[in-house]
């Protein structure tokens, strides 16, 4: 699914090693390994960016100051995150009664919502060294049974929210469409940084189990 700025989809085990330079990090940096077959049954929320980002620059001499920071996520992950999180997730997908115990992930023991457990990075820089590989024990499982014996064999990835290909087209025609709307109001603007607050207040929400999903 490819909304221009950003696009969800999944990887495929050799393209995942290509990506992440695998064959390289065996070599020379065991650190940065990750198992892409495991990683090849998820979905990833992809975010092109230039190499240089003028944000993570700028921090370097910025040490004397405090700054206050109203998302987790750096652009264009907070651009993607923020258009997602309007669509309604919570009027679809699996049972509330049905969810799992994810890891003591206790916010997720409500409507659906979809999470970003870590953040992987690729650079096409040749002098920079990988990043350490994500814990992917984080990564909601469930059992995966034996239909004979009806022991567990293993786990398979959970499955939180899943519709059938005519509500995919109309989930990609929302984000669309709501990607469109909010690149021509220019949320950076004065005359609409009020929308810009309350988008920052959705996503903490979103993110948040307590009583600020109030919000």
């Amino acid at each position: 699914m490819n909304f221009g700025s950003f696009s969800i989809r999944r990887f495929s085990k050799s393209e995942l090693d290509v990506i992440f330079k695998q064959r390289l990090c065996d070599l020379f940096y065991r650190t940065a390994v990750i198992d892409t077959e495991d990683l090849s049954d998820y979905w990833f929320l992809v975010c092109p960016q230039q190499d240089t980002d003028p944000e993570e620059f700028a921090d370097l001499f910025s040490f004397l100051q405090i700054k206050v920071t109203f998302s987790t996520f750096r652009r264009p992950i907070k651009r993607a995150f923020r258009r997602l999180i309007l669509y309604s997730w919570a009027r679809a997908g699996t049972d509330v009664s049905a969810l799992p115990v994810l890891n003591k992930l206790e916010w997720q023991e409500g409507p659906f919502r979809f999470y970003i457990p870590f953040i992987l990075s690729s650079s096409s820089s040749l002098i920079e060294s990988p990043p350490y590989a994500p814990d992917l024990s984080i990564l909601a499982t469930e059992p995966s049974i034996d239909p004979e014996t009806g022991e567990e064999i293993g786990q398979h990835r959970w499955v939180g929210w899943e519709e059938d290909l005519d509500a995919t087209d109309d989930f990609c025609a929302f984000m669309k469409r709501v990607d469109l709307l909010l690149t021509e109001v220019g949320l950076d603007s004065e005359d609409w940084r009020f929308a810009d607050t309350a988008l920052n207040f959705l996503e903490k929400a979103f993110l948040r189990g307590d009583e600020e999903q109030l919000l």
